[in-house]
């Protein structure tokens, strides 16, 4: 699973010039990324090296409560425009990988890169519309719900995502069968009663990318 988000013909340009390093976790697990490059695409890293913060002045910026394995999906995909995941396996380890998708999502939350979020929401839609080992299509259930919730404010568009695809998708079983049924988020489960209640035959409507991609407010366009 590797969409193409991003290609732009002065890319090259982005690889030139000074780079950064980028301590994540607590165990300082160290990333070097060019300026530019992450600049460029995070409204959060351009305002902080534009200043003269510490940090700025020293080329080295520490992200202690953020997980390497989640960053290193925010550098491979500032540097080759894709998503380096895709697991087919069924069940808890197909899981696995909505629960790193989520995480990312929310990283590029903490950025302020636009172009992140709406990567990994492509990604998971895709994730939803591929057949797994064992010919079934697997969706998230418990952990990547209740991290979502947990840690994106009400307005977010993947809270959307989520509940749209139990309402078009769903069995009872994704509520019961699955993680702690106690620890489903309740706004998840407000949200997701009130979208079937309110359902009309004929409006129907799958979910596409698109309908949760974050657009840019001060012009209006998709910044993808």
């Amino acid at each position: 699973m590797s969409p193409t988000i991003r290609t732009s013909k002065d890319d090259a340009n982005k690889l030139q010039g000074r780079t950064v390093d980028i301590l994540v976790g607590d165990g300082h697990e160290a990333f070097s990324v060019h300026e530019k490059l992450i600049r460029d695409s995070s409204s959060f890293f351009d305002k902080a090296m534009a200043g003269e913060w510490k940090e700025s002045l020293q080329r080295t910026f520490q992200l202690p409560d953020d997980e390497p394995r989640i960053f290193g999906l925010y550098i491979h995909w500032l540097y080759y425009g894709t998503l380096p995941v895709f697991c087919d396996e069924p069940g808890l380890p197909g899981n696995a990988e909505y629960v790193d998708l989520v995480k990312a999502y929310v990283l590029g939350d903490k950025f302020l890169d636009f172009k992140f979020q709406n990567a990994t929401i492509d990604a998971i839609i895709e994730k939803t519309d591929s057949k797994s080992q064992d010919r079934s299509r697997w969706f998230p259930v418990g952990e990547p719900i209740e991290y979502a919730y947990t840690n994106t404010c009400e307005s977010a568009l993947i809270r959307k995502l989520l509940v749209d695809l139990y309402v078009h998708n769903g069995f009872s079983g994704w509520l019961h069968d699955w993680g702690e049924p106690a620890h489903l988020p309740q706004p998840f489960l407000l949200e997701l009663a009130s979208e079937l209640l309110d359902r009309r035959v004929g409006s129907e409507k799958s979910p596409e990318s698109s309908d949760y991609h974050i657009h840019d407010s001060t012009d209006g366009k998709d910044k993808t």
